[in-house]
């Protein structure tokens, strides 16, 4: 049990504010980092065991922004492309009119809308997305693929919130 007077000692020591406050800083994702992009790709997915990161690094590095020597890898954007392909989480949702799959459709189009906007930042800042490799029209295509109109989806608004 807490007597009196220490606890007067505590909200006086408080008071005075003499305690040290500690701001916890937000550390950036460093996407120039091949190494740390594999690493987050394999945990997004999941499905791409450690004998496959050898092929996450060459899909990060085709798919990379860059800036004449600069490069920023595009984890997000593979972690779509590879739970796309990743057949174990398909399944067949119909029959009619041809086989169509289902799959892990949500968490694809969250990672494309993601990127979708750091994407934007990164074209804003003079980054070069490869042809063949933006964000955007993988989102449109799939959505497409889903029936959904992509021109009534809504395009994605990165926020970030700094304490």
């Amino acid at each position: 049990m807490i007597s009196l007077k220490l606890l007067l000692n505590i909200l006086a020591i408080l008071q005075e504010g003499l305690f040290v406050k500690i701001k916890i800083k937000h550390m950036r994702f460093n996407y120039a980092n091949l190494n740390l992009c594999i690493d987050r790709v394999v945990t997004l997915t999941d499905n791409v065991g450690e004998d496959k990161e050898t092929e996450v690094g060459y899909k990060l590095e085709d798919s990379a922004a860059t800036k004449g020597e600069l490069v920023k890898y595009r984890p997000l954007f593979v972690s779509a492309l590879l739970e796309e392909q990743n057949y174990s989480t398909q399944a067949l949702s119909t029959a009619n009119d041809g086989i169509k799959f289902s799959g892990n459709t949500s968490q694809i189009i969250s990672w494309l809308r993601e990127q979708i906007a750091q994407d934007k930042g990164l074209i804003a800042d003079g980054y070069t997305i490869p042809p063949g490799y933006d964000a955007y029209s993988a989102y449109r295509e799939l959505l497409l693929k889903l029936k959904i109109e992509p021109d009534d989806a809504t395009i994605p608004v990165m926020s970030i919130i700094v304490a």
